[in-house]
């Protein structure tokens, strides 16, 4: 009777001595590299989020798999680019919103971003009004223009992104807000490096045109006055027509750029069949971050390793 009610005693004291076990982080899923690399930063000490596209695929000709499609109806947040550039996603991820409303965050149409438009050819491009409004910004409300997508190659949209998901996930995870607001302090002082770093790196090659595989760099070309770059085509998926390649010709011909950018993710035999011949040198950039290991590090590693190449390419013959 004795050792019954001992035993009681301590079940009772040990129930109120043993710490709450916490809720699990939130199951976080996301899109493409670059964007996982930034909520992995904020997840450092808490998680990891989980990447959705495998290294090495364009988001622009992907297929969304059974075991995609699971993690997606189990995550509770999902953040992409948006439909513009993840076309696979963008009849799932509605019915999921639709279902689950507030769990899917497309980061290109957040308020925080600013957004350029697609372009035909540069002198198309989007000029900031004096609010920090983009003219594609303003239109793309009454879906009227195409948006570029791959806003989070300029650092400053990439730390405003990564604004939105910290905030997303502190009202995910009440009890870690202090986490994701120190991770963001954290990643924003790495994104202002960084971007200090590429101002001084770019700074030689100002104002040198240059040909990229598809329109993927006005984001890169506005921070840092590069360019202004032409793509061969807009959409990588669609093949350049003739007259657009007759073009090119005429402008390499006349020595209007000085590099060339293909992608690791596309094979294209028209890269080298506009190179031929001509004194254009070809190098490769890469918006997604292809070959890095996933994770906080994609991101930085994907910047500079772009910088790197762009530099080289571009560089006054005879230089270094």
């Amino acid at each position: 009777m004795y050792l019954s009610r001992a035993i009681y005693i301590l079940v009772y004291v040990i129930g109120f001595t043993l710490p709450v076990r916490a809720e699990a982080p939130p199951n976080v899923v996301v899109s493409i590299p670059p964007l996982h690399s930034l909520a992995a930063a904020l997840l450092e000490g808490v998680g990891e989020p989980t990447l959705l596209l495998e290294a090495g695929f364009s988001p622009h000709a992907y297929a969304l798999k059974p075991s995609s499609a699971r993690r997606l109806a189990k995550a509770d947040l999902v953040f992409w680019a948006g439909p513009e550039l993840e076309t696979f996603l963008e009849k799932f991820l509605k019915a999921l919103e639709a279902e689950k409303g507030g769990k899917v965050h497309a980061l290109l149409h957040a308020p925080e971003i600013y957004r350029l438009k697609a372009r035909a050819s540069h002198k198309e491009n989007a000029v900031p009004e004096e609010d920090g409004e983009s003219e594609g910004s303003q239109e793309d409300r009454g879906g009227e223009m195409r948006i570029d997508p791959h806003f989070w190659l300029d650092p400053e949209n990439a730390l405003l992104a990564a604004t939105v998901i910290a905030n997303r996930l502190a009202e995910a995870d009440p009890a870690r807000e202090e986490i994701y607001r120190r991770n963001l302090t954290k990643l924003g002082l790495a994104l202002r490096t960084l971007d200090s770093e590429l101002t001084e790196k770019f700074r030689p090659i100002a104002g040198i045109p240059y040909l990229a595989f598809h329109d993927a760099y006005a984001y890169l070309d506005r921070r840092y006055s590069l360019g202004p770059s032409e793509a061969i085509a807009i959409d990588p998926e669609q093949r350049a027509g003739t007259r657009r390649l007759i073009e090119l010709r005429k402008t390499i011909a006349k020595g209007g750029f000085r590099c060339l950018f293909h992608e690791p993710q596309f094979v294209s035999a028209l890269v080298d069949r506009l190179a031929e011949g001509t004194d254009l040198r070809v190098d490769e950039l890469d918006p997604l971050g292809s070959g890095f290991v996933p994770g906080p590090k994609l991101y930085f590693e994907m910047m500079r390793k772009n910088a790197s190449h762009l530099a080289r390419c571009l560089r006054p013959a005879g230089s270094g």
